[in-house]
């Protein structure tokens, strides 16, 4: 079905997709809409990473000989911290946006601490080698990185990425370039490529992922943009027929209850633009569709039928309720001057939505029902003539 929000006539000539990228939010965290995609992605990593910290927690103490305090303090806590994350999120899975800033300042955080503090005591202890005492932070480092494209907005996500590869892979870097002896080893190489030349290339991908992820949003904004056009009248700002047709057939295939169905037609609109011309004939339509609209729920849709003729598409009422929704409109629209034309007035025909009812159908009843009212003198509301009650208003 079609998307019935309120609608805002906004003149369509002014939209921009520029303009339209700016009002994004840059931190927003998910690409995907319904923000599916990027949960299930968050619970899977969660739980990966859950997982392979209970395995270095394992291997810390059952494997390693001599493990550094850090080595059995900082993975089970880290796994616990991450647990609890996931439990969280499959709690309240609304929450997945606080949830992911936490779990990475954790994993950054974690990552700094002997990222920076193993090569200040291997330079200051020559009996100290860096190569043998730093954990495997290059391999945590790329995951870090790399796992920001799913998150991160692109807008964000190469900043985000070359702060923590430099805060993280800067110390041990200039190490190994000032202990060439270091660097000469195998583990040492492993590290300087690992951190350097490695994450460069890493680094390139996501700067290139980012710039493919903000072309398709520019795609996506013009697509809704184009969309948006397709479906409005560029005049008043409301739907056009063809999507006026197309909304009232989605209601005759779901078969909802109580629909109303409201036709009217500005009462000798040829003469306005006859005797104060074309430009007061366009303010006219603007100021009645602004007044229509006041006067209609959100749930409620209001459509250009055609020149001066709207088609008001009403949910959730009785018949006895459309009448009124339509008394309502014509006297909003009567009540006050339209700029310098003292008097605008409209005539009404109303149907309801009839069960095996179809679109021609429909629109035949309503629009006879219009024309009786206009033949009666205008300016008033008759109903259709399947409907023998009277209304006392």
């Amino acid at each position: 079905m079609l998307d019935t929000k309120p609608q805002s006539p906004t003149p369509l000539g002014k939209l921009d997709s520029s303009k339209c990228l700016k009002r994004l939010n840059p931190m927003k965290l998910y690409l995907d809409p319904d923000k599916t995609l990027g949960r299930n992605a968050l619970v899977l990593i969660l739980s990966l990473a859950v997982l392979m910290g209970l395995m270095v927690t394992a291997l810390h103490i059952f494997i390693e000989p001599n493990p550094h305090t850090l080595s059995r303090i900082m993975p089970p806590l880290l796994t616990l911290l991450l647990f609890l994350l996931l439990v969280q999120l499959l709690r309240k899975p609304q929450q997945d946006l606080i949830i992911f800033q936490i779990g990475f300042l954790t994993l950054w955080a974690i990552n700094l601490l002997p990222a920076w503090l193993f090569p200040l005591v291997a330079a200051y202890h020559n009996n100290i080698q860096l190569i043998e005492t730093l954990p495997p932070i290059s391999s945590l480092l790329f995951l870090l990185t790399t796992g920001l494209v799913i998150f991160v907005h692109p807008n964000k996500v190469v900043n985000v990425a070359l702060c923590a590869w430099i805060s993280i892979a800067l110390p041990s870097l200039v190490y190994l370039i000032t202990h060439p002896v270091e660097l000469g080893t195998e583990r040492g190489l492993d590290l300087f490529i690992s951190l350097g030349p490695a994450m460069a290339v890493n680094m390139a991908m996501i700067f290139f992922y980012s710039r493919l992820q903000c072309r398709l949003q520019e795609l996506k904004i013009e697509r809704a943009q184009f969309k948006h056009l397709s479906e409005r009248d560029h005049l008043t700002g409301l739907y056009n027929r063809a999507t006026g047709e197309q909304i009232l057939q989605s209601h005759l295939q779901s078969m909802p209850q109580s629909i109303g169905v409201i036709l009217f037609d500005i009462d000798h609109f040829k003469a306005i633009n006859d005797t104060h011309g074309h430009t007061t004939g366009d303010m006219v339509l603007r100021e009645l569709t602004q007044r229509c609209l006041s006067r209609l729920r959100g749930g409620d849709v209001l459509v250009r039928w055609g020149g001066e003729e709207f088609l008001a598409i009403v949910s959730n009422v009785t018949m006895e309720q459309t009448y009124l929704v339509a008394e309502q409109l014509r006297r909003v629209i009567s009540q006050h001057p339209i700029g310098n034309i003292d008097r605008v007035t409209a005539s009404f025909g109303i149907t309801s939505l009839q069960l095996e009812d179809t679109a021609k159908g429909l629109l035949e009843r309503v629009d006879k029902a219009l024309y009786t009212a206009k033949k009666e003198g205008r300016n008033r509301v008759v109903l259709d003539r399947v409907y023998s009650f009277n209304i006392n208003v």
